[in-house]
């Protein structure tokens, strides 16, 4: 019974993984003006940019995490962003709802 509840759990968590919003967590330079986050949200397939934290430090204020509608938007993006001097870098995060 106990490992059939493991299994159970283990695919339950394996789906959540599997069907969460593909999303990045993209650190700018300094705290990005209306424009750079515009320019951001008009890259094909993004869905959502919001801050990653409301806690006040100058870290805090350049941390983004932008959300997408697919994993393939997320590899076109990457390119994209690689182009804009006031991202400092982008990196793959997996949301678990």
């Amino acid at each position: 019974m106990y490992l059939i509840k493991i299994l159970f759990l283990s695919f339950l968590f394996r789906c959540a993984v599997s069907q969460a919003a593909p999303v990045l967590l993209v650190e700018m330079v300094a705290s990005p003006s209306v424009e750079q986050l515009q320019m951001i949200r008009n890259v094909p397939g993004v869905e959502n940019v919001k801050r990653f934290d409301s806690f006040r430090s100058k870290y805090f204020e350049r941390l983004y995490e932008v959300d997408f509608q697919s994993q393939e938007h997320i590899l076109k993006a990457l390119t994209v962003f690689k182009k804009f001097s006031f991202i400092k870098r982008a990196e793959k995060s997996y949301a678990i709802s």
